[in-house]
């Protein structure tokens, strides 16, 4: 199984990154980093665990922290998990758009 993470997952990453490193320590980090990793191993041992978002889209949603969803698309056929977000669900939820893959 592979992992593509878009160009606006990895600046979602990025900007989470730059957020935590501004605002908190370097253990608030630390459990960002870790969390995403578990994210992975999880979502590659068991893609379809997690529940839709967006069927119509095959978009599903994994709660990575109480404040931040990752959204991604399983695409069973070429063994390919594709993260599309990761969304600070305090924003307002018309601020979570999907750019085409």
């Amino acid at each position: 199984m592979t992992i593509q993470i878009t160009d606006d997952a990895k600046a979602d990453i990025d900007w989470f990154a730059t957020y935590l490193t501004d605002n908190f320590t370097t253990l608030e980090l630390v459990d960002f980093d870790d969390r995403l990793q578990l994210f992975y191993s999880r979502v590659i041992a068991q893609p379809e665990a997690y529940p839709f978002a967006d069927k119509a889209k095959n978009v599903r949603t994994y709660l990575l922290h109480k404040n931040t969803r990752v959204y991604y698309q399983y695409h069973k056929a070429e063994n390919r998990v594709v993260v599309l977000r990761l969304f600070d669900t305090r924003q307002h939820p018309d601020k979570l758009v999907f750019a085409p893959i």
